[in-house]
Order: C-alpha cells, then structure tokens, then sequence
C-alpha cells in the first residue's frame, strides 16, 4: 500500500529545515567531475533553484536514506519526519524525537532505473498529537538505478549524471517516479533512442572502432563522454563496434544482463535500415554512393563481421546499429532478417547462422584501458600482418628507446592552427600505457587524434598498432603498409574515401581519421613523427614520473577515510584501479584520492601516476588496511 499526504491545517512551531544529506548513495559525476557523495543535497545557507543530483542503488540491500538537519526551539513533542514526491507519495520516513537529526529512510522505491518526478521533495513533521508541520519543499535531481550489471571499473569513478539523464530520456514517462505513467518497454525505447536521435551516422567506409578501445572482446573500454560529444558534429560516424558497446553501456546500466556478441562471417545483409543512413543491402557503399544495389551486383559490399547485444533472460537481441531490432527477436529470427539469405542459397555460400555468433564480455571501462599483451584473433589480424610484411621480429630490433616529451595538441600544429579548433580532449589511463584522445572540428568536419603512449614493454605499442589498424568490418583488411612509410610501421587506409593514417613508433601508437577527405593526414602524421625524433630517450624506466604519494587516514574500519596525495610536480595526474570491495572513492582533483573503507577491507589498489605531458605512467600499490 502506498502512503501520501494528508492534507490538514499545519500548526506553526519553533522547527526549520537546515540541510539534507544522503546516506547509501551512488557516487556520481557531472561532465566529467566527481560529486562529493556525502555533501549536502540541500542547506539553507546556500538555497539554490538548480537541482543537486543524488542517485541510489536499488541493487542491493542498504536502503536509500537522508539525513536530515532540523533547527528545533522550544518545548516540542515527538513525532515522524514525512517526505514526499510532488505527487503526495509518501517516499522517505523517520521517528523525530525532539532531536536536531533525523534519519529519513526510504520506505517506497522503484524497481526499475528511475528519476524523481518534478525534481521536489515535501517534507511534513507529524506530531504524536496529530499536529503537521511543513518544512518546506526542496529542488532535488534524484535517481534510482540498479548497478549489478555494471562491471566494478565502470562505475567507480562516479556514475556520469549525464548517462542517468540519457537513460531517463530515452524511457521517457515511463521513468518518473511515482508515476502512474503507461508500461514502456525499456529495450526498445533505448534501442530507439540511439537509432532515432542525432548522433554519429553508422560507418559506410571500413566499420572501423571510432569511440571504443578494443583490448579483445572481453575487455573494451567505451569513450562514451567522447561519444556524446561527436553527436553534435554532422560528419561523425561509427561501427557496429562503436554502436553495440554504448547500448550495452545503456541497457546494463537500465540493469540488464547482457553479452557483447559478434557475428563473423556476417556476408550479406538483406535491405535494412542503417543508423543514420537509411534503406541499404550495401553497407559499405561509400566508394559508389549505392546504398542499394541489385542482389547479384558486382562489388556488392558485404561485412566481415558485425556487432550487437544479446539479453539472456529473455533470449532476445538489440541491435541499434541497423534495423533497429528492439529487443523482441530471438537470435535465429534475428539473423533471418538480418542475413540476405535468399542470396546465400542461390550463390550456394554456406550461410551464417546462430554458430558463427560469439559472446563476449564486451564493455568493462569507460576511463581506463589495458594494454594488449596478446594479439587479438580479430577477422583480419593474421592477413594485415602478412600482407604488409609487419613483422614482429623486425620491430622489436628497431622499437629500442622510447618518446619522453611533452606531446604538442594537434591544434597547434601550423598545418591545423587556426583553421580547426578543438572541442573535446580525454586522457584515459591504464597501468603500461595512456591513451589521449582529441577531436577537433571545422563545422561539421571533424578530426580524431588518438594517441596511445607505452610505458611498459615496447612490445604492447606493436600489439596496439596492429589491434587498431586490424579491426573493421571489411571483406579484406581496411589499411595497407604506407610507402615510404613513417615510424617503424605505417599505414593508410585501403578503402576508398576514407581519411585515415596510423603508426608506430617505438613506445607510441598514433592514429588519425578524418570526415575532410582533402585533409592530408600525411603532413600531420609526418609533422608528429619528426617531433617524436628529436625526443627520443634511450630507456623509458629513466623518464617515468614519481611514485611519491602521502597516504593519511585510517583504512581499517567501515565509515573510516584515507587520502592519497601525489608529492610531484603539476604535470602529474594520479588515478587508481582497483581489485576487490569495500573501498569506494569520495573525492579527488589531479593529484588527490579521497577513499571511504564501506566493508571489511577486502580491496586492494593500484595507483596510476601518469605525466600528463609524455603520457608516460608508473604504478604503485597500496592496502587500505595498512594505514
């Protein structure tokens, strides 16, 4: 039974509302910065009609509380502190025994990801005696939302308020709470909400990874804030790759379970929507401009492979890459209306079928990435390398020392200054390399510079190189060796109208693509490999940054706090990864870590000390209970 409001006339006693603090709640960050999860949601000294977000986990067993603050004069009675939805829905109680602190707990929540209705909470004391005090109403962006599918590394850093506001968008009323809004299915609204909304148009030239960093299949790591900023430039594009690891990021964040599956061998797609494009058999059309095409043309494109997500408890796929599918197939009916099979059978080709589709963990970070020790088995791996002579053996004896200088933006390069600003930039960090990312526009054209910086063996920059000039959803490989090339190794793209360059170079990977096809990727490219000539060290180990850290605290007990503080220069940045629970990060700026223990120490964790000018990081380890 749901309790609401009781409307009576209130009694004026000596009782004001001083600030509301939640207890149990999800950390969280707003464009990029963490927020505080024990600051107040509301004070009275700082009274402010924008909402301050605050989200819950419904996952789990602790229940949603605040803490609220009361200023009490007088001789008053006791009672119960009641607070409301702006519906009169009864959400948060808590007895007020005359004391200055009440602790409110939630006796009504959602079972399903959702968002305060109206962004307002009322609260009412009810007095033993029947007396009703109004303490006033509160601005409050509130979210419930269930993090178990969540792999641990994508949500340690703060949830991004920004996702939570995607996601209630996207399931529109449906997620207001309470609310007795109509039942929406929550598959296809998010599914919808990517394929109908404005963003990057599915790629027509190679399928290339755009917005994500694929270590494997089991560990990608998801640039979504770089995801959403591309939505706002016309000429951004994205693969299957791209496009089924932000619906994966999207529905296990709703609190689905879901596998990242790739279909190889896709062949030939029957006509089907494209994301952004509309009506095609022909998916890699780019060089012909024919999205569509006659069955049996010659130099009809077909896709090596493809990428979508599979929901185990009901069986069914989405797929907001083409179609779109909802949510509402099983796997076989998904792949009959995929597949061109009339074709298959008429060209007497084995066809694709539930068999050739591999699951996978997919998605497991939004801010940090690992390094690719072994290479991955990806369609075209083995034939890249074989086919451009990118041999192993010979990069070792050439890839020697290391590039240890402060790495210039894009921007300032006399090719591109003033003519193409920069609009988003991420450094995303991992234990042996850091990756910076920058994307910069003119118009709708756009330009991503992805650079990848190795501080362990210079082994992992050629694995790297070959992870990201490998992977596509052409028939044959998309890039071919540059010649005369630059670095070690270098290629370009082998697809026509595509604007793309990558090498390598001793411990650094750079790759460029442009939507401006008259842009000359060579002189950017050529203009970066001359400056990492002249900043050559002979050993990376010499030129690593500091491991010096202050730890202050106590890591011993539940409720309990530590700080870690970088001791070295402002060029540094510290970051952390992390094995096991009950350690939770609080707060933390670029070279501070605010921790609170929430368990028995149980966790374990790896500090990154990164130099954000050479991209070059060191690691140090550190066990909370032994503060």
């Amino acid at each position: 039974m749901v309790a609401t409001l009781r409307r009576s006339r209130p009694v004026t006693l000596d009782i004001q509302l001083l600030a509301i603090q939640p207890h149990n709640n999800l950390v969280i960050q707003r464009k990029g910065k963490l927020l505080n999860p024990h600051l107040p949601i509301w004070n009275n000294k700082n009274v402010c009609t924008t909402p301050v977000a605050v989200a819950f986990d419904i996952g789990n067993d602790r229940k949603p509380q605040l803490e609220v603050q009361l200023a009490v004069g007088g001789n008053v009675g006791q009672g119960v502190l009641e607070i409301f939805a702006a519906n009169s829905i009864l959400l948060f109680r808590g007895l007020f025994n005359r004391s200055q602190t009440v602790m409110a707990t939630a006796v009504y929540t959602p079972e399903v990801l959702s968002q305060l209705q109206d962004d307002m909470l009322y609260l009412q004391l009810t007095m033993d005696d029947g007396t009703q005090v109004p303490l006033g109403t509160i601005p409050v962006e509130m979210y419930w939302m269930n993090i178990a599918e969540l792999p641990d590394a994508v949500h340690r850093n703060g949830i991004p308020v920004e996702l939570l506001q995607a996601l209630c968008s996207a399931v529109t009323l449906a997620s207001y709470f309470p609310s007795e809004a109509a039942y929406m299915y929550p598959v296809q609204a998010i599914v919808q909400s990517l394929f109908n909304n404005q963003g990057p148009r599915l790629d027509v030239y190679s399928g290339a990874a755009r917005f994500v960093t694929v270590n494997n299949f089991n560990n990608i790591t998801l640039h979504y804030q770089a995801w959403r900023a591309a939505q706002a430039v016309g000429g951004a594009v994205a693969s299957s790759f791209d496009i089924a690891a932000v619906l994966q990021y999207l529905l296990c964040s709703y609190g689905y379970r879901t596998y990242y599956c790739l279909l190889a061998r896709t062949g030939y797609l029957s006509l089907t929507n494209l994301l952004g494009r509309g009506l095609s058999n022909n998916p890699l059309y780019a060089a012909t401009d024919m999205p569509v095409v006659s069955p049996a043309a010659t130099g009809r494109t077909a896709w090596s492979n493809h990428s979508f997500v599979y929901i185990p408890a009901y069986g069914v796929v989405a797929d907001a890459a083409v179609g779109p599918h909802m949510g509402y197939e099983m796997m076989g009916d998904y792949l009959t209306q995929l597949l061109d099979q009339a074709y298959y059978k008429q060209a007497a080709l084995p066809e694709p079928g539930e068999h050739t589709v591999e699951q996978y963990t997919g998605v497991t970070s939004t801010d940090t990435i690992s390094s690719v020790h072994t290479l991955p088995h990806f369609t075209h791996t083995a034939a890249f390398i074989q086919e451009n002579d990118f041999s192993f053996k010979s990069f070792c004896v050439l890839a020697t020392k290391a590039i240890a200088g402060k790495w210039p933006e894009p921007e300032t390069i006399p090719y591109l200054r003033g003519a193409w600003n920069t609009f988003y930039t991420e450094l995303v960090p991992g234990a042996e390399e850091v990756m910076q990312l920058w994307m910069l526009r003119r118009d709708d054209a756009l330009i991503t510079v992805k650079l990848y910086v190795v501080s362990g063996n210079n082994e992992l920059a050629y694995n790297r190189f070959v992870a990201q000039a490998a992977l596509s959803q052409t028939e044959k490989p998309a890039m071919k060796a540059d010649t005369p090339g630059m670095g070690h190794f270098s290629a370009h793209s082998a697809v026509e109208g595509e604007n793309r360059y990558i090498w390598v170079y001793h411990n650094a990977v750079l790759e460029l693509t442009s939507s401006d096809t008259d842009l000359d990727l060579n002189l950017i490219a050529s203009w970066y490999f001359a400056w990492a000539s002249n900043n050559l060290a002979e050993e990376v180990t010499y030129c690593l940054p500091s491991t010096d850290v202050t730890c202050n605290g106590n890591g011993d007990f539940p409720g309990k706090e530590f700080v870690v503080t970088l001791d070295t220069s402002e060029s540094t940045l510290l970051h952390f990864t992390q094995t096991g629970k009950g350690v939770r990060l609080t707060g933390r700026d670029a070279r501070r870590l605010e921790f609170e223990i929430t368990a028995g120490f149980q966790a374990s964790l790896q500090l990154l000390i990164i130099n954000k000018d050479t991209l070059l990081v060191n690691t140090a380890h550190l066990k909370p209970s032994g503060l």
